[in-house]
């Protein structure tokens, strides 16, 4: 008996020897081959840690559904590895849909349990976003406690920080730039590249630029496949057609959503240039999927009015839905900082509703629903909310005051730069039979900002 006690004993303890020995090695340093051996073997950390090296470009496959599913469950282990790369994935939309918010509570949670990575990346957000000193404090901790402990990405962000001062001491900069160049020339490090190029592009040294990115794009960094697909598209770099497609193929290989619009863009308008099995389409439909906005709007526009390329079946339906993602992607930006895609694309769908047609019913409601929020701010929001109060068949009544507010809505829609000229308005005036009076109360309406987004559109 007693023999049988101390036999379990010794087997109890040997696995948590076992256990504590698995928990304590540091997977980073293992050679690819051993870790692969263990990740084959059943072991979730060489799992995620394989997955983790696939996500970073140091592995030439790449599944990006398995990748996410493998952080997954590596986080549902308390692996600390597996919350920065779901933070990775959930950032930049790699195998799930983009979720900034999530994404943050992950690279926290992989902070708190000791991944340096984790830590650099909460601290960088914690300084980045910082609403006081203390926040921005914390978070430059934080990055510095991760660069101490030994994070060559800690080091590449503090350099990085170093180089953006706009109040640098005297051979500061050099030292910034002393220490990228070690850690992206000795060590390798692609995201030192990255932000040398970066650097270097801001500062009107274009060979040095193309450099970097070129080296780190043989490094398999998706970002910067894509920004030197970009650099050469500009018609300064003067890029090669074949080299630009070979970086954005490669950077939609590896999970990049931005690399994939790219691609898209470019082989929707010539056709000739896609490879057996590619299809602009489905490219753009995966980024879309995955929370990239451009992708969004880019195929509102293929069904709405298909300009350029091989016509398929227009759908308003769909071109509206594609068009609301792509405002929904944007839903806390300030509708005073919206940009002209975001005015376009309120444009359409507005056009759209008020219009109806091709699988879409005309809805002035849901006109006037999308514009709501940017009136005031976005002309053609504002004109729109005008066209619907002056609409026969508005849902608001077909009263004077009415007509006078719709009236008014144009008269602020020009205000915000949208065209409506002295014509037009004239041809309002007459077909309303506007008095003097009416016209007046209209621009007195005006003058004082209606209408915003928390108007009564009718007294």
């Amino acid at each position: 008996m007693r023999r049988s006690i101390c036999f379990v004993f010794g087997l109890l303890l040997a696995c948590l020897t076992i256990t504590i020995d698995a928990a304590a090695e540091d997977l980073t340093q293992l050679d690819l081959v051993t870790l692969r051996k263990r990740a084959e073997s059943g072991r979730l950390a060489a799992q995620v840690e394989l997955a983790y090296r696939a996500l970073e470009g140091k592995t030439k496959d790449f599944d990006e559904n398995a990748i996410y599913q493998t952080f997954e469950k590596g986080a549902a282990g308390e692996i600390p590895r597996a919350f920065v790369g779901l933070g990775l994935c959930r950032y930049y939309g790699i195998g799930t849909r983009a979720d900034r918010k999530q994404s943050n509570a992950d690279h926290k949670q992989a902070a708190e349990l000791g991944d340096l990575r984790g830590m650099m990346i909460h601290g960088w957000v914690l300084y980045s976003q910082a609403k006081d000193q203390s926040d921005s404090d914390r978070g430059l901790a934080l990055i510095q406690k991760a660069r101490d402990a030994g994070s060559e990405e800690a080091s590449t962000l503090l350099a990085n920080l170093d180089l953006r001062r706009p109040d640098n001491q005297p051979g500061a900069t050099q030292k910034a730039l002393k220490t990228l160049e070690h850690l992206a020339l000795e060590k390798g490090n692609h995201h030192a590249m990255n932000n040398l190029a970066d650097y270097y592009r801001k500062t009107g040294k274009q060979d040095l630029a193309i450099k970097y990115l070129r080296m780190s794009a043989d490094a398999n960094s998706t970002y910067a496949c894509v920004a030197l697909a970009e650099f050469l598209m500009a018609k300064k770099a003067g890029g090669n057609e074949n080299e630009i497609l070979t970086l954005l193929r490669k950077a939609a290989a590896r999970g990049s959503n931005h690399g994939r619009f790219l691609l898209a863009r470019k082989l929707m308008r010539r056709t000739h240039l896609q490879l057996p099995g590619e299809d602009w389409y489905q490219m753009l439909l995966l980024s879309h999927q995955h929370g990239h906005a451009q992708s969004s709007f880019e195929l509102g526009a293929a069904h709405q009015h298909a300009p350029g390329y091989t016509f398929r079946d227009l759908d308003w339906k769909l071109a509206v839905e594609f068009y609301q993602a792509y405002l929904d992607a944007y839903k806390d930006v300030p509708p005073a900082m919206s940009h002209q895609e975001m005015h376009t694309a309120i444009h359409f769908i507005c056009e759209l509703y008020f219009k109806g047609g091709l699988g879409l019913k005309k809805d002035l409601r849901k006109c006037l629903e999308t514009a709501r929020p940017y009136l005031g701010i976005c002309g053609v929001a504002t004109a729109h909310a005008g066209r619907v109060l002056l609409h026969p068949d508005t849902p608001l009544g077909t009263t004077r005051q009415a007509r006078i507010r719709g009236y008014a809505c144009m008269l602020s829609a020009r205000k915000s730069h949208y065209t409506i000229s002295d014509h037009t308005l004239f041809i309002m005036r007459s077909r309303f039979s506007f008095t003097r009076e009416e016209v007046a109360e209209a621009q007195k309406l005006s003058d004082s900002g209606f209408p915003t987004p928390d108007s009564k559109l009718l007294p």
